[in-house]
Formats: structure tokens, C-alpha cells, sequence
């Protein structure tokens, strides 16, 4: 218990630790968590408390006093015997339990063990209970429930972005997998850029869309392919990191074949990918514009759910998916004010784009940038991008862009292929 200049050795339990790593005759930092009439109870960390009877207390203490304290006995029942220790000198050694970093796609097969794994914080989400913090590495999306008090935020130097490491035990509940996270902690330096650089190019690829053919042939629509596969790309790379997306489209049979495309590929993508039971809830959101433009009260409404999902949820601002509408300069002073807050833009839409809008897109998938026009509609265009996003959803939105040729009056010559 001693070190070699003659100190005594006074040790800190981690986060993760439980009884197993208890000794009994070491000496360890604790803090006092109440008191009785026959002693008062100490904390060594959240996980392990003990009681130093009466007669082996030295002072005066009130709650939450940092005390040391000597484990003189641990009983079958897994009680702790202490004894208050007053040392003038002594040097601090932290304990703490070993842990396998461990994939989030993994967990399923570690329930009840305690295991460390390491991402990108995605949401912060306070309860009336535990702070439910979400995070993504390069494999999955995973819930961390940390618990203080009730309704009192754990771990508050941690924030939304950060790359963290996270101990604690695998745990099912409501049928769900969770950790009950011990610690969480913020990587820095060269251990944050390695861990956000291996989930950035990992989720790069695993954001990539499949390579499949499209529904009909059609040299307008082989033309927008790689348009069309970049849009993919970036709705994935949003449900995989759990970005909120908002669906917006025009109001008419056209727009809404395009957005339903889309909606089925986006919810049942980020039912798959882990994370709440009802994450496409809080993730996606599909709405009509009333009139055939983003305009400035659709803005205004997707900035106040955003804005307010943001504080009281703890989630990332949203990508904004615009489908059948979003490339004339009837969009553009809407386009200016999402700019303020960095929002991120995709517009899939078969009307005469002006030319001052790509700048404020991260894609554009519309016909006439490769020699098309509107009949081929945002309809057709909305089901091949949803094929992309998720192929498994064929089935269910084959049918959509019959619908839409036939709602928007196409004459092209895809219309009849479909």
C-alpha cells in the first residue's frame, strides 16, 4: 500500500469499476453520500458505496465531503466495512476497469458485459430520467443512457459532435439494446482525428449506393445517374449518422409519387439502422408545399421545428430534401435564409432551373441539365433516387411513376416504358 519514496497509495475507482476490483486494506478516495444513526454511507464511484460505522468515523462531514476511507472488510453480501483514514501524504492511482473497444454492430453478442466503444456524439436527448446521448461509429447507431438525478443532465462537458469514448454495460430493454454508460469521455487530439477519420471514411463508404440498373432505359435518366446516385449518397450518409431530413414537395400528383418514393426508402433505412424504436419520428418529416416553390413560410415552419428540436432533443440541424419544386428563383430568398443556419439542400425537380440556384444546393437532379425536359417527371426521378437509397423498397414504389407520368401529363417517351 506504500510506494517507493514511502507514500501511501491512495486509490480512485473509475466509472466502470464495481466490487470485484475492491481490496479490502487499500485505501480509497470516496465521497459522502448521507448519513444514519449508526454511521455514514460513502461512495467510491457510482456503482460502489460502503459504510463507515460510528465508531470509525475521525470528523465532522456533511454531503458530498471528499473523504479517504480503508476497506476493513467485504462481506458475503457483498456489504463494504469501512473506516475513515486521515493521511497528510499520499499519492493517487486511478483504477479503472478494463474494457474491449468493441464495434456498435457487435453489441448484440456482449449483453451483459461491459465494453467501451468509440464515435460521434449524434444527439443529446434529456428525459424526466437518464440524458440519453445517441452515437454513430462506422458500423451502426447506438443509445448510451447515462443517469445522475432524474431529469438532470449527465456528463454536461459533452456535446453534440464530440468524439467520444463510451464504458458501460450492454443492456436490453423494451426490446432494445442500450449501454448503461459509467463514463463517457471526449477523445482529443490525434485520438479524436483518428477515430473521426477511420467512422469519415468508413461511413463514406458504407453511404455508397448500389449499382443497380435503372427501372426502364432511358439516355436521359443514364445521363443523371451519377447526379442521382450522389443524392442517395448524401440521404444515406444522413440516416447513418442520424441527420434529421425533411421531405418537402409539391402538393400535386407528381410531387407527392416523388416524395412517397422517397419516404419509403428514407423510414424503412433508418428502422434498419439502429438507434430509438421510433427514430424515423424524430428523424423524418414529409410535408406538402402549398404553393409550386419553397416558400418563405415553408422556411419558417421547417426552421422552427428544426430550432426547437435542436434545444429541447439535442439533434443535429436537418437536411432538407425538396422534390417537384426547388429550382426556380421563386425559391431562392427561402434558400437565403436557410443559408444562415448552414442547412444543407438537395432539390430532385423537372421544372426549368434558373441559374442562380446551384449555389445554394449540395445536388440538383433535374433533366435539363443534360439535355432533358419536364416530362420526364419528379415522380420517375424520385423512385430511381429511392431505389438507391434502399433497394428493398422496389416492391412497394414500383408502381409511383406510372402515376406521376400519367397525373402530370408526360408526353416522354418514359412515360409508356413505366
Amino acid at each position: 500500500m506504500s510506494n517507493t519514496s514511502g507514500d501511501v497509495l491512495v486509490y480512485r475507482m473509475g466509472a466502470g469499476c464495481d466490487l470485484a476490483d475492491i481490496e479490502e486494506g487499500n485505501v480509497y478516495q470516496g465521497k459522502v453520500q448521507g448519513f444514519a444513526n449508526f454511521g455514514m454511507f460513502v461512495q467510491l464511484n457510482d456503482r460502489i458505496k460502503g459504510l463507515v460505522h460510528k465508531s470509525n468515523m475521525k470528523g465532522e462531514h456533511k454531503e458530498r465531503d471528499s473523504i479517504l476511507v480503508r476497506v476493513r472488510q467485504i462481506r458475503p453480501n457483498g456489504n463494504i466495512d469501512l473506516e475513515e483514514v486521515q493521511i497528510q501524504v499520499y499519492q493517487v492511482q486511478n483504477i479503472e476497469r478494463k474494457s474491449t473497444t468493441v464495434q456498435i454492430a457487435d453489441l448484440a453478442g456482449k449483453i451483459g458485459k461491459t465494453v467501451a466503444i468509440e464515435g460521434e456524439v449524434a444527439q443529446i436527448k434529456q428525459t424526466s430520467g437518464p440524458t440519453i446521448f445517441t452515437i454513430v461509429d462506422e458500423t451502426g447507431t447506438q443509445n448510451a443512457a447515462a443517469f445522475i438525478e432524474a431529469g438532470v443532465r449527465a456528463f454536461p462537458d459533452i456535446e453534440l459532435g464530440d468524439i467520444v469514448k463510451v464504458i458501460g454495460e450492454v443492456m436490453r430493454r423494451n426490446n432494445q439494446l442500450q449501454i448503461e454508460a459509467d463514463l463517457i469521455s471526449a477523445l482529443k487530439g490525434d485520438d479524436s482525428d483518428a477515430v473521426k477519420a477511420r467512422i469519415e471514411k468508413a461511413l463514406d463508404k458504407r453511404s455508397e449506393p448500389e449499382d443497380i440498373p435503372l427501372l426502364v432505359k432511358s439516355e436521359v435518366l443514364e445521363k443523371l445517374r451519377p447526379e442521382m446516385k450522389k443524392v442517395a449518397k448524401i440521404i444515406r450518409k444522413a440516416v447513418f449518422t442520424s441527420q434529421p431530413i425533411i421531405l418537402r414537395h409539391h402538393a400535386d400528383a407528381d410531387g407527392i409519387c416523388s416524395a412517397v418514393a422517397i419516404e419509403q426508402a428514407v423510414v424503412s433505412l433508418i428502422r434498419e439502422s439502429g438507434g430509438d424504436f421510433d427514430a424515423d419520428y424524430f428523424l423524418f418529416k414529409r410535408a406538402p408545399s402549398k404553393a409550386p416553390f419553397y416558400e418563405i413560410e415553408d422556411i419558417t415552419r421547417d426552421l422552427d421545428f428544426s430550432l426547437k428540436d435542436h434545444v429541447r432533443f439535442g439533434q443535429k440541424m436537418p437536411l432538407v430534401l425538396l422534390t417537384d419544386n426547388g429550382s426556380t428563383e421563386e425559391d431562392e430568398p427561402s434558400y437565403k435564409i436557410a443559408s444562415v443556419y448552414d442547412i444543407p439542400f438537395v432539390v430532385i425537380d423537372h421544372h426549368h432551373p434558373d441559374a442562380t440556384i446551384d449555389k445554394y444546393l449540395v445536388a440538383h437532379v433535374n433533366p435539363y441539365h443534360v439535355g432533358g425536359d419536364f416530362g420526364i417527371t419528379a415522380g420517375m426521378l424520385g423512385t430511381e433516387v429511392a431505389r438507391l437509397i434502399n433497394p428493398k423498397v422496389e416492391p412497394l414504389i414500383r408502381h409511383l411513376p406510372a402515376i406521376a407520368g400519367v397525373g402530370d401529363r408526360s408526353e416522354a417517351p418514359e412515360r409508356a416504358l413505366f
